[in-house]
């Protein structure tokens, strides 16, 4: 991997993780319309890192507030009462669905499901209906403060359809919000917040066996490539972070829906065309 393919691979990782555009099938998008190698492993550990890092930085002061009021939750025995200190815990239920899709049903998936991109593409395509009618028709009547259990745990059922590429963390995080009828601000930041963790138990299982001292990360990935990975994942992670909470004070979902049709499209058109990618 070549440093210009890092900046183009970390732009595409960083932008695509927090918005509801596909992540898992993103990273796939330049490896099949360009040939270049797939971000797997340390690669992918290192576009986890860096959008982990983003996450954290964008909302320091929300992780700050909650990790203390956790520690206080924790030290003092104290009963959750306030959003702090319950968030913790909720944010908790979130991840195990998506944690026990991962480990239990992603070895029982058909290989073509993970492999083949016309079919990803599809779903990446019809992924846009059910964003386009819930943003239109949820009442979008609750906000952060209304969080409980049970939203926690569906909203997590819905990030666990980022074992299927062509869905995202986010994607289906943010279509439970939507379906439990709370605002796109309110959605948008909880999977955002679920996001968080699951990034960093990635880069932690793609990283955790990786030594300075023991060569490059990959036989064909330099230390260069790989820190250029982290640094523009992040940055961009910043800028999709940014970007989607303004757009969301001005407007809708709808444009990211068009945008899934449209990136749908180029796929299964170019898979067509060249006979790529259908196995």
């Amino acid at each position: 991997m070549t440093t210009f393919q890092a900046i183009i691979l970390g732009i595409i990782g960083g932008f695509s993780e927090f918005l509801p555009v596909g992540a898992g099938l993103h990273h796939k998008i330049a490896p099949f319309f360009l040939g270049w190698p797939e971000l797997t492993g340390p690669a992918l550990g290192a576009v986890a890192l860096g959008t982990f890092l983003s996450a954290m930085i964008y909302y320091r002061h929300d992780w700050a507030s909650i990790l203390s009021s956790l520690l206080q939750v924790i030290l003092f025995r104290k009963k959750p009462m306030t959003l702090d200190e319950r968030l913790p815990f909720f944010l908790f239920l979130t991840t195990l669905p998506t944690l026990a899709a991962r480990v239990y049903l992603t070895d029982l998936l058909p290989p073509q499901l993970l492999t083949n991109m016309l079919v990803s593409a599809i779903i990446l395509g019809l992924f846009a209906l059910p964003l386009l009618f819930l943003d239109s028709w949820s009442r979008k009547n609750r906000g952060m403060f209304d969080w409980n259990w049970m939203d926690s745990l569906l909203i997590g059922i819905g990030a666990a359809t980022a074992i299927i590429p062509g869905f995202g963390i986010i994607d289906g995080a943010l279509l439970f919000g939507l379906f439990r009828n709370y605002n796109r601000e309110s959605a948008a930041k909880f999977s955002i917040y679920a996001v968080t963790p699951l990034l960093a138990l990635t880069a932690h299982a793609q990283l955790k066996d990786l030594s300075f001292k023991a060569g490059p990360p990959m036989p064909d990935m330099s230390w260069l490539s790989f820190s250029t990975l982290v640094l523009i994942s992040c940055l961009c992670g910043l800028l999709a972070i940014g970007g989607l909470m303004k757009q969301i004070e001005r407007g809708t979902f709808r444009q990211y829906g068009v945008y899934r049709l449209v990136i749908a499209s180029l796929i299964v058109a170019f898979a067509v065309w060249t006979n790529k990618g259908l196995n």
